[in-house]
């Protein structure tokens, strides 16, 4: 339905006043690490979700920390919206950003913005008129683009976490093309913290090739090589294709030789 495209965590406790204070620094920092991790510019960011507290403070705060992160990309102004689910749920507590994610995914993939609801008056202590967030009142259908959509999501808890995660439309990419026979089946790269721990993920990798719609072996190699961390304890797994490779990983899950 839609693609992570950056994150961006980190925990600010140690710089704030107090346990339940927001931090602008915490949260900007947050912001831009997604930014980084995507590799997107902020001008291209058509909506935020914001966590959206609802108070007098913590409004301000994260407006600021948003402006902050993204003065390096671009100055203008109003081009971008912003909501929040808490207007039509309240507080959810834990699961408060999950709620904004699933609300900005859908957003995403039915091509507009939501509105907030029961918007009558803005906080005073914002001066939207200079800022590049603008707060969406009214449904709003986004026309068909050359690029795909970009829509940021915040999610701050108590004691200093900061959350804010990028999501791009998702684009069905044309068919792809059958490879070569001749191309040689790429090894299996796994890798792991424990000896136990790789046996495990043998196993699931193994299943995972044997069961029910089975991903491209060259994708899954790929991203198994490239897309994971390298941990010690390290396992590469060859065969003429991926039925050969899954019965050696399997044989291996199971302390065969």
């Amino acid at each position: 339905h839609a693609v992570i495209r950056g994150v961006g965590l980190n925990n600010d406790g140690g710089d704030k006043a107090s346990f339940t204070a927001p931090s602008a620094s915490g949260q900007a920092t947050a912001i831009r690490m997604a930014l980084d991790h995507a590799q997107v510019n902020a001008r291209s960011i058509g909506y935020v979700e914001a966590h959206g507290t609802g108070t007098a403070l913590g409004d301000p705060i994260e407006v600021a920390a948003l402006c902050r992160a993204w003065q390096a990309d671009t100055t203008d102004t109003q081009y971008c919206g912003l909501g929040s689910v808490k207007s039509n749920l309240g507080h959810l507590e834990p699961a408060s950003g999950m709620a904004g994610l699933i609300k900005t995914v859908l957003a995403l993939k039915h091509r507009c913005l939501p509105p907030s609801i029961h918007v009558e008056t803005l906080n005073p202590n914002i001066d939207f008129s200079g800022l590049n967030l603008e707060v969406v009142t009214s449904y709003r259908k986004l026309p068909v683009s050359e690029r795909p959509l970009c829509m940021g999501v915040n999610s701050f808890g108590f004691g200093g976490a900061n959350a804010h995660v990028l999501l791009e439309e998702h684009r069905a990419t044309p068919q792809r093309r059958s490879r070569k026979k001749s191309q040689a089946t790429p090894p299996l790269i796994l890798s792991a913290r424990a000896p136990q721990a790789l046996l495990d993920l043998a196993q699931q990798y193994g299943e995972r090739l044997n069961g029910i719609d089975v991903p491209d072996f060259h994708d899954l190699a790929h991203a198994a090589a490239y897309r994971r961390q390298w941990l010690e304890k390290r396992l590469a797994v060859y065969g003429r294709d991926a039925t050969q490779v899954a019965e050696r990983l399997n044989a291996y899950a199971h302390g065969e030789k």
